[in-house]
């Protein structure tokens, strides 16, 4: 028996969209998302990118968590977004990954390659790799492979699908820190200290790197313009993400952006900074713990730190000042209060001479020369941080050994006593 099958318009229109592939955009599909954007005033922004929580993802899988990884408990996006690539330990982006961290690829590194993708299906260069990158990395080849590789990734774990889940989520982070980050004043301040300016001044949050702190950096486009960077981890808590907040976010991004100030300016004088390891001597080993392991990097670090104990004064008083002094020079950076006295006298006090704080670098490393680090002995702090844990332990022996001498023995005596006066004597 046959049966007649009839077509009228809207069942053959019907047909065409069953066959018809679905739309770009519908849940499930790998369409390419926007960063989630907050624009402040004087040119800067606070962002969550796609590719820098792609190459997060991607970290949390590899060695890279076992040094700074969640180690107070994995918070719950941590957990999903580490969850997502569980199925591709083995995908070539993570033997990459591994590999270049195993190169010294790390730190700002990572955030900074992930700043120059384009969060397309391809992953494509939307700014240049430059040279310091590209040497970090073992080439642009390595790079390049480790890009392709993170694009297959990509698509093969539906990563763009989990970033557009958590628009909301980070929605409400940009919001948050937009509103904490008194972005204007603080690159007024910069950019009056400085003389000169960044085309934009970039806020990244990163919610899956840990721990609480920041990375700095820059991005120079094709154009020419410099993107100055502040990328701001998460402090390391088993619940919900929290960033730093009020006077600490603000100093944090006057570092960060700072650096993109600092760094090009000693860069220029490399060969004078060479001649400073006299000063990096005294606190090399604290400077390693820290991953501050060479002159070029402990200099750029303590000049950078004593210009902004200046900026922490003029925006939030003298208390801010000597904290932030204080804890620098903990941290083994022992000239800061010397930098910061002689920054201001001579370079704040002179601006009619020095344009720009690039002019007064020759300067500022003259005076750096002639630096005696054993003048500075009673403010260094010579304990560090690896070192904390077993003098603490042993204080804590010491004492109740103490404690036992001169309270313990006193008690016993006075219960001997008192025994003795009840005739009931026990001895063990």
């Amino acid at each position: 028996m046959s049966v007649a099958v009839r077509f009228t318009p809207v069942a053959m229109l019907a047909a065409v969209l069953i066959l018809l592939p679905a739309p770009v955009g519908t849940e499930g599909t790998n369409e390419a998302p926007e960063p989630v954007v907050r624009e402040q005033e004087s040119g800067a922004r606070v962002e969550v990118v796609p590719t820098v929580e792609l190459i997060s993802g991607v970290l949390s899988r590899t060695s890279w968590a076992e040094e700074f990884g969640p180690h107070s408990g994995a918070g719950e996006y941590f957990s999903s977004l580490s969850g997502l690539f569980a199925a591709h330990d083995e995908h070539p982006a993570m033997h990459k990954a591994e590999s270049l961290i195993d190169r010294g690829f790390r730190h700002d590194a990572f955030p900074n390659l992930a700043m120059r993708l384009r969060p397309d299906e391809e992953l494509s260069v939307r700014h240049p790799y430059d040279r310091s990158l590209a040497a970090r990395g073992g080439g642009v080849e390595e790079l390049e492979g480790f890009r392709h590789a993170l694009a297959d990734l990509a698509k093969e774990a539906d990563f763009f699908a989990f970033f557009a889940d958590n628009r909301g989520r980070y929605e409400s982070m940009v919001e948050e820190i937009a509103a904490e980050l008194p972005a204007e004043s603080l690159v007024r301040w910069m950019e009056e200290f400085y003389g000169w300016s960044g085309d934009a001044y970039i806020t990244v949050l990163a919610p899956a790197m840990y721990p609480s702190g920041g990375y700095g950096g820059q991005v120079v486009t094709a154009g020419g313009d410099v993107l100055m960077l502040n990328v701001i981890r998460a402090a390391d808590e088993a619940g919900p993400v929290r960033f730093p907040a009020g006077e600490r976010l603000a100093g944090l991004a006057l570092h960060e952006w700072g650096h993109s100030y600092v760094d090009p300016t000693l860069a220029d004088f490399s060969s004078e900074v060479v001649e400073l390891q006299s000063l990096f001597e005294p606190v090399e080993s604290q400077m390693r713990e820290q991953e501050y392991g060479n002159v070029f990097v402990f200099t750029n670090e303590q000049v950078l730190r004593a210009v902004c104990a200046l900026a922490m004064r003029d925006l939030y008083g003298e208390a801010a000042y000597e904290r932030d002094i204080a804890s620098n020079e903990q941290r083994g950076f022992y000239l800061t209060a010397h930098l910061a006295q002689f920054i201001e006298k001579e370079y704040r006090g002179n601006r009619d001479r020095y344009e720009t704080f690039s002019d007064f670098a020759p300067d500022l490393l003259h005076e750096l020369s002639q630096v005696d680090p054993d003048e500075f002995s009673t403010r260094r702090w010579p304990i560090t941080p690896g070192a904390v844990r077993p003098l603490f332990l042993g204080a804590v022996v010491l004492i109740a050994a103490i404690w036992w001498l001169v309270v313990g023995l006193r008690r016993r005596r006075q219960q001997i006593r008192e025994m003795d006066e009840d005739d009931e004597i026990y001895w063990e």
